[in-house]
């Protein structure tokens, strides 16, 4: 029987180093997780892929706010138009009326024939 517990044991030593390098291992991937969506100080700084540096987290709440930025200006440019073509409309409506009110002049047509 001691010797089933000795092989117990060096069995158990064994899964408890096993455990412990794959709790490294796991740390590891977690820690690279978290840089890739919080930032890295330390990471890549490539302009095309900002994330790589503020971390995913970040570079959305970025482009959320321009984008954002992007539909109000938008938007004030399309009531512009809007508001443009509802005063076209009022000045073509305008010159109407006045071409209506005004009396048409008299104009004599020669009907002499050479």
């Amino acid at each position: 029987t001691i010797q089933r517990s000795i092989e117990q044991l060096t069995e158990l030593n064994g899964r408890i180093e096993n455990q412990t390098q794959l709790q490294i291992e796991a740390d590891l991937a977690l820690e690279t997780r978290r840089k890739e969506l919080l930032g890295d100080a330390e990471g890549a700084d490539v302009a095309e892929r900002p994330e790589f540096k503020v971390g995913l987290v970040q570079a959305i709440e970025n482009i959320e706010e321009e984008r954002n930025a992007l539909q109000i200006e938008v938007d004030t440019i399309r009531r512009r138009i809007q508001q443009a073509v509802e005063k076209r409309a009022q000045l073509v409506e305008n010159v109407r009326e006045l071409a209506a009110s005004t009396s048409k002049p008299d104009t004599k047509v020669s009907t002499i024939v050479p």
